[in-house]
């Protein structure tokens, strides 16, 4: 993803203003995407660090945007015994020893905690623990910064002592401008917009993997097509010959249908522009509460198959209780 477009993040404008206007706190936990974390990490570093609060221009930032600067700490340390991208107690010690310093390049010392792989295990709660003496009576010049995608993995008493800020996802039209500006196909852009829910790695991910682009084709003409049993086969075929890739169909064919929800209630949702036949056409087909009956099949069928059921009976139940649904549901 774009460094640069995480400057008109919605936590690094909001500790941009906090520290403009002196109202800034020394222990933040930052709720975001894992692939988000390292990134939106350096740019609050920046933030704290830089005279104008993340300008990206001066020897500050430069320093910090390149791993340079020597206010600057990450954790999980690389350099401890175990190699590991899960925190410790020994990562805790090394903060502990080193927010004890004075700042060498400024006046402030900044800690970024990456804990997206350090909430799970039996030692979760030991890294925790050890880090909430400091938290508890922060040095004035000291700043914790931890990422997680999910803030309810925390201890509570890490959480009574941060201020927790949850990075929004993007709007769709901003998805689209994104990935325009990366040169992707129209078609791509909106497949991708469809299914990266606000996501721009997410997003990132759809139009690097060319196979989305022809899956959701395919179920489009699936759920265009299929109208009775007499023409369900090709239907049935399709979700069978992807049985090691039905996670992605599944996915495609969810957000498919809550297209055509979209197309009929919601505008500003709709992004399938260059489909609005087809998505017309399987309107026609399927009334609001089919739609919703066919969403919560997919969901039965998914727990079907996680629970062993045999594959192919579960796409034969499928696609024989969407025409049920299909035909229960008139319009």
């Amino acid at each position: 993803m774009d460094f640069a477009l995480l400057k008109d993040n919605n936590i690094v404008k909001t500790l941009a203003k906090a520290f403009e206007q002196g109202t800034s706190v020394n222990s933040y936990v930052l709720q975001c995407e894992k692939q988000l974390a390292d990134n939106l990490l350096t740019w609050v570093a920046d933030v704290v660090l830089c005279k104008n609060n993340g300008c990206n221009g001066c020897l500050t930032c430069r320093k910090v945007f390149s791993g340079n600067h020597l206010d600057v700490f990450r954790l999980p340390n690389k350099n401890k015994e175990k190699n590991t991208d899960k925190m410790e107690i020994a990562d805790v010690r090394f903060l502990l020893e080193e927010e004890e310093k004075r700042p060498v390049e400024g006046d402030k010392k900044v800690f970024l905690i990456n804990a997206c792989n350090s909430l799970k295990g039996v030692a979760v709660a030991n890294w925790q623990n050890a880090l909430l003496k400091t938290l508890e009576e922060p040095h004035k010049n000291v700043y914790i910064f931890i990422a997680v995608e999910n803030a309810q993995g925390l201890l509570p008493t890490i959480l009574s002592r941060c201020q927790v800020l949850t990075s929004e996802k993007s709007k769709a039209s901003d998805v689209v401008d994104y990935l325009a500006k990366l040169g992707c196909a129209k078609k791509l852009c909106q497949v991708a917009t469809l299914l990266c829910d606000g996501s721009l790695p997410k997003a990132e991910e759809v139009v690097s993997d060319v196979t989305y682009l022809g899956a959701l084709e395919e179920i489009i003409q699936a759920l265009k097509t299929t109208t009775s049993t007499k023409n369900a086969l090709p239907f049935v075929a399709l979700l069978n010959n992807q049985k090691d890739n039905v996670d992605k169909y599944w996915e495609i064919l969810t957000a498919v249908l809550m297209q055509t929800v979209d197309y009929r209630l919601n505008e500003d949702k709709f992004v399938l522009d260059e489909w609005k036949e087809e998505i017309e056409a399987i309107c026609a087909n399927y009334s609001i509460p089919a739609v919703l009956a066919v969403v919560e099949l997919v969901e039965q069928a998914k727990k079907d198959i996680d629970s062993a059921v045999n594959f192919s009976v579960v796409i034969d139940n499928f696609v024989a209780d969407v025409l049920e649904v299909k035909f229960r549901c008139q319009i």
